[in-house]
């Protein structure tokens, strides 16, 4: 089995796999544009975040059984072109879910506790126990995305003893949550969240999902945190109601353009925290996702049914 990668695993991860399969090879690179032809021709088994694959790099590629991606989201492949070759694409579900869960708390547990303010008011000398603090306790998260990292969310919530509805694409309840809806029911709980989370992946059917119409029903004590895919919201809607301060304040990790360019107005908006797109970063990120790959390996190699296969129609 050839082996390509443009990510740098450890060595001892590597010497797991060539000690338990002698015959496999690994050939590690920076960037696909940097191997040449013929070990593309080669390559049966490729692991790699999910940009970078183009059409044409693909084609390169004819040996390509499997693509092991060190990401969740999948929407960067060319799917279309990988399903008509029958090539299996497994992502990282679960690799995402602790530190995701933690950033979410992070922010939601800075709005309640306001840490920035009390940050701000020590560069200013200021002694200032005035503050409004508010507890997650009783308070209402509603999730747009319930697979492993929505769960995750949920389950801290429950440890809060907050509420927890869920908005999925079946309509299935979750563990951890109290109500489950479908995400295009024509009543949805929106206007019960105090903290309203986007976790969902990006798919044809929830591309622009929370739009004008969904932002107004939003309370105005609403804290919005998206931390799924930009396209998840209709940007201009978002900007427009944070303007008009439909609602109290939105944190924002991703967005439709990224880095988020300069001139956009979300920068300015005193309602909106921004973060550069880091919420699953963690330093045992990496090593949770090889354990994937190598489970992988060996149910690949006996011929088992792979952990964390996408589904190639719906993109996830």
């Amino acid at each position: 089995m050839n082996i390509l990668t443009t990510i740098r695993l450890k060595e001892e991860q590597i010497e797991v796999l060539v000690s338990r399969y002698p015959h496999i090879n690994i050939h590690t690179c920076r960037s696909l544009l940097d191997v040449d032809d013929e070990q593309l021709q080669m390559t049966g088994v490729l692991i790699s975040y999910s940009t970078g694959l183009s059409e044409e790099m693909l084609s390169k590629m004819p040996n390509l059984t499997w693509i092991q991606v060190f990401s969740s989201g999948v929407d960067a492949l060319p799917l279309t072109t990988i399903a008509n070759r029958n090539i299996t694409v497994t992502n990282a579900r679960g690799a995402h879910k602790v530190p995701m869960a933690e950033f979410a708390f992070g922010l939601m547990l800075q709005e309640a506790k306001q840490l920035i303010t009390l940050h701000e008011q020590q560069q200013r000398n200021e002694w200032n126990n005035k503050i409004r603090f508010e507890e997650l306790e009783g308070k209402t998260v509603c999730l747009f995305g319930t697979g492993a990292i929505g769960q995750e969310i949920a389950a801290r919530c429950k440890v809060f003893g907050m509420k927890t509805v869920g908005i999925n694409r079946s309509g299935k309840q979750r563990e951890h949550f109290d109500r489950i809806y479908r995400f295009d029911a024509e009543e949805l709980p929106l206007h019960e969240a105090d903290y309203m989370i986007l976790i969902a992946p990006s798919t044809r059917e929830t591309d622009n999902w929370l739009n004008a119409a969904k932002l107004r029903q939003l309370k105005q004590e609403a804290v919005l945190l998206n931390l799924g895919r930009g396209d998840l919201v209709v940007e201009q809607d978002l900007i427009h109601a944070l303007q008009q301060k439909q609602f109290k304040r939105a944190y924002l990790d991703v967005f439709h353009v990224e880095p988020l360019p300069k001139d956009s107005p979300l920068w300015q908006l005193d309602n909106c925290t921004i973060t550069p797109h880091v919420s699953a970063i963690s330093s045992r990120y990496n090593d949770r996702c090889t354990a994937i790959f190598i489970d992988n390996v060996s149910r690949y190699m006996s011929g088992e049914s792979l952990i964390n296969e996408v589904n190639l129609e719906a993109g996830y």
